[in-house]
């Protein structure tokens, strides 16, 4: 289990990005 901030931050930092490349590619 992955309980450190620098992994925590990469994941809120890249999940708008995702959200928003998965909006922008429609499936």
């Amino acid at each position: 289990m992955f309980d450190r901030p620098r992994f925590h931050a990469l994941m809120i930092a890249q999940a708008p990005t995702i959200t928003l490349s998965r909006r922008g590619r429609p499936s």
